[in-house]
């Protein structure tokens, strides 16, 4: 299946601001970021030292016309889905 992945703000730099994912069938967000994150530095910005999705980090999905937050890791992926990738937004 194939996933556009698309990475905002000072993550673009360190990715690339979008790109097409070749994936397997019932592949999850684990599967994407195992790929994309095919180095230390890019693993480090992304994954703890655990290798889940570090908290500061938000990624949504877009599947059709609907965007949601969503579970950083084990959420499936179908054909034609779009992952973000951005920074979360913290304050008060």
């Amino acid at each position: 299946m194939k996933i556009k992945v698309k990475f905002y703000a000072d993550f673009k730099k360190m990715f690339f601001e979008e790109q097409d994912i070749e994936l397997g069938d019932r592949a999850k967000i684990k599967d994407l970021l195992a790929q994309v994150c095919d180095t230390d530095e890019r693993r480090k910005e992304i994954l703890d030292s655990s290798g889940k999705v570090k908290p500061s980090v938000m990624i949504m999905l877009m599947r059709g016309q609907r965007s949601e937050v969503v579970d950083r890791e084990h959420a499936e992926l179908e054909d034609g889905d779009v992952v973000m990738v951005l920074r979360a937004v913290f304050g008060g």
